[in-house]
């Protein structure tokens, strides 16, 4: 039986929030992401200048149910972290107690990794870009000033996961850097890879043995503010090769610098030697004085050309390294966290966004004034977005509803109304939900206690 309220609580919240009448549009948007751009405090104090609550008491006891809510929540992620950790095991690279896992068990633990993966990123709004070839999710003119090739036959399977798209302006030198050339791309606020690679046998059948990774092992990465027609660098055997255009500027001035060479100082010199050589074979060859004064320049010609090549073999590797360093910057400064704890800022992340969407949908539900339904709420919070903070997303109202109505915090009329309890009643049961979590405190005299649970007092006993 629901209590009654005093009617003060009542008063202090607000029934003038606009809502189109009858509205039965709910948008949905393939240029809008669903992350909420802003911080969990963030959204919490954005909802108490909304002006919604108007007391004092109404907006401590809104900010007492944002923090009940969220410690729910954040005990709930804390057992998909937990399996997450679970299922990693067998596969990371870098544990210490190791054990030999059947085939069974690997694939098992694969298969659960990597749907837990799915269902923690869901939640945090990451969207999937994972296709059968990670190159064909990288569209866009390239950042960087090389070629990235990657060996896909490497991988038993490739996942990327992205959230937060955005534009960013920058300037690409051209003509040599004499002038500088205005780009556009789309960047990725975060993005998560998850690579498994195949088991050894794959790799001794190449005879490839200096591996910089573990075969069959599987890597988790986090990366931020990549563009993404750069994806492809995130892969872990990435590596980096000249575009025609780095080569043809290496390769034209080369061959021009080495024609003169050719003709001024080898071939003098190679016909000299020919003819010397030909005179001690008794051949009809004659060698005329100059000849043998240019025989000394042989020895000259030999290491002017082997110092010509050294030199542009130099320059061509000095290149690749430029552009391996270049690489390796971009991943250097772009990575945030690597395999475990990954995990640790997914989940978080997980929290975060359904702790936001549960806020948003409450709280308007809680002062509108009257039942909505599902596509007025999700009208009605984005609306909100883009007018009072500039911001276009599309909500996940079904998320949200999903999660007050596990709750217990959600009523749905036959006509698909929706309607939520006031402040203190939704605090009674989130109270009731969190005190009842684990049950081990009952007295004694409950007929239930000592039946396979231990209560405070046997606790103490027995420490």
């Amino acid at each position: 039986m629901t209590p009654e309220y005093p009617t003060n609580e009542v008063d202090s919240v607000r029934s003038d929030v606009e809502v189109k009448e009858g509205s039965a549009f709910m948008g949905t948007y393939r240029d809008r992401e669903r992350f909420i751009p802003f911080r969990r405090r963030d959204i919490v104090e954005m909802l108490l200048a909304h002006g919604g609550l108007r007391t004092e008491e109404a907006k401590h006891n809104f900010r007492q149910f944002c923090e009940l809510l969220q410690s729910i929540l954040h005990f709930e992620f804390r057992k998909k972290l937990d399996l997450l950790k679970n299922a990693y095991f067998p596969f990371s690279p870098d544990q210490r107690c190791r054990r030999n896992h059947s085939p069974e068990e690997l694939d098992a633990a694969a298969t659960e990794l990597f749907a837990t993966m799915r269902s923690v990123l869901d939640c945090a709004n990451f969207e999937d870009l994972s296709v059968a070839n990670p190159g064909n999710a990288a569209t866009g003119e390239s950042t960087l000033k090389l070629k990235v090739l990657v060996e896909m036959d490497d991988f038993e399977e490739v996942r990327l996961f992205a959230r937060g798209r955005y534009t960013v302006c920058a300037e690409r030198d051209v003509l040599l850097g004499l002038r500088k050339r205005p780009i556009e791309y789309q960047a990725l606020q975060r993005v998560v890879l998850m690579v498994r690679f195949k088991c050894r046998e794959h790799f001794d059948r190449q005879e490839r043995t200096h591996l910089p990774f573990t075969p069959g092992s599987t890597i988790v990465k986090l990366f931020k503010d990549v563009p993404r027609s750069d994806l492809m660098m995130l892969l872990p055997n990435s590596r980096a090769v000249m575009k025609t255009k780095d080569k043809l500027m290496l390769g034209v001035p080369a061959v021009a610098g080495g024609i003169p060479l050719l003709a001024t100082k080898v071939l003098p010199a190679a016909i000299t030697l020919f003819a010397i050589a030909g005179l001690y074979l008794g051949l009809d060859a004659r060698v005329h004085e100059n000849q043998l004064q240019e025989l000394a320049a042989v020895l000259a010609g030999g290491l002017a050309l082997g110092g010509f090549c050294v030199q542009q073999w130099m320059k061509y590797k000095n290149k690749l390294y430029e552009f391996q360093k270049d690489l390796s910057d971009n991943l250097y400064f772009r990575n945030l966290v690597n395999n475990e704890g990954v995990f640790h800022s997914i989940v978080d992340s997980a929290e975060e966004e359904d702790c936001k969407e549960a806020f948003l949908a409450y709280y308007f539900l809680l002062v509108t004034g009257r039942a909505l339904t599902e596509p007025e709420l999700d009208d009605l919070v984005e609306a909100w977005f883009e007018d009072s903070h500039g911001c276009t997303l599309d909500f996940e109202v079904n998320d949200a509803l999903r999660k007050l109505e596990r709750l217990d915090l959600l009523t749905r009329s036959p006509s698909g109304r929706l309607s939520v309890p006031p402040i203190r009643e939704a605090l009674r049961r989130l109270d009731y939900i969190w005190d009842n979590y684990f049950q081990y405190n009952q007295p004694l005299s409950d007929p239930q206690a000592g039946r396979g649970e231990l209560t405070n007092d046997r606790i103490g006993r027995s420490a």
